[in-house]
């Protein structure tokens, strides 16, 4: 199983601790079988896969 493999992180900004901020993440080039698909996400993170299925 591959993990993590050529995830680009298009969009975030700066977290706050001392407010519990977790600014969101935009990834881009995710597959169904990086971790960020498989694993339960704890913040705003948004995975964007791509797909040539034509209907």
């Amino acid at each position: 199983m591959k993990k993590n493999r050529g995830i680009l992180c298009l969009y975030s900004k700066k977290s706050d601790a001392a407010t519990c901020r977790i600014a969101p993440a935009v990834m881009d080039n995710v597959t169904y079988d990086d971790a960020v698909m498989l694993e339960e996400i704890f913040g705003p993170i948004m995975p964007i896969i791509t797909s040539w299925l034509t209907i």
